[in-house]
């Protein structure tokens, strides 16, 4: 069992530039560990976390230079803004999804130490180059987001779907987790 968690240890150190600054704490021995040791977990729910994600949304400017990925800055608005609804159901899907049961996937993408993998292809429902959203007004596209994130925060689970294509059954808690690091991970994108 040692040997696993100074396995675990040492890969997380090789990736620490991946570790996610607000994930759950995991024991390490180590005093340079670049894993967390507080137990807080960020979500949409607090509003201070709400506060923070809308301020840095204001930063974010039609021209601010990408880091990764293929989204310009007003398509990752319209980007998140469509999964955001989706996860409130104003925006419904265009056909059922089959929600898988992956407990294991939605821990480590909800509450693991890691920040969310950066490549990973869009929904093409969300996809503003695809089915989703095409970019209108920057400012009006941004102040869609800053609704969806209030919504989910006081989101009851009668207004929410009930799972993640990906991630598997979602509850209310979840589903605020998932805005937080969806969000947090798009903003990095674009180095806000």
């Amino acid at each position: 069992m040692a040997s696993a968690r100074y396995l675990f240890a040492a890969k997380a150190h090789r990736t620490s530039r991946q570790v996610d600054s607000d994930a759950p704490a995991v024991a390490s021995s180590s005093p340079r560990s670049p894993l967390r040791r507080s137990t807080s977990v960020k979500t949409v729910a607090d509003s201070t976390v709400t506060a923070s994600l809308i301020a840095r949304l204001g930063t974010l400017q039609p021209d601010t230079p990408r880091r990764w990925g293929t989204l310009e800055p007003h398509e990752m608005l319209c980007h998140l803004g469509d999964a955001f609804e989706m996860a409130l159901r104003t925006r419904p899907r265009k056909a059922p999804v089959r929600i898988p049961n992956r407990p294991l996937v939605k821990l480590v993408a909800l509450r693991g130490p890691l920040r969310l993998w950066r490549g990973t292809r869009t929904n093409p429902e969300h996809d503003p180059r695809v089915a989703g959203t095409p970019p209108s007004s920057f400012e009006a596209d941004k102040a869609r987001v800053v609704r969806a994130l209030h919504a989910l925060a006081v989101a009851n689970p009668s207004s929410l779907e009930t799972g993640h294509g990906i991630l598997g059954p979602m509850s209310v808690v979840d589903w605020q987790r998932w805005a937080y690091r969806h969000a947090d991970h798009h903003l990095r994108q674009f180095g806000v």
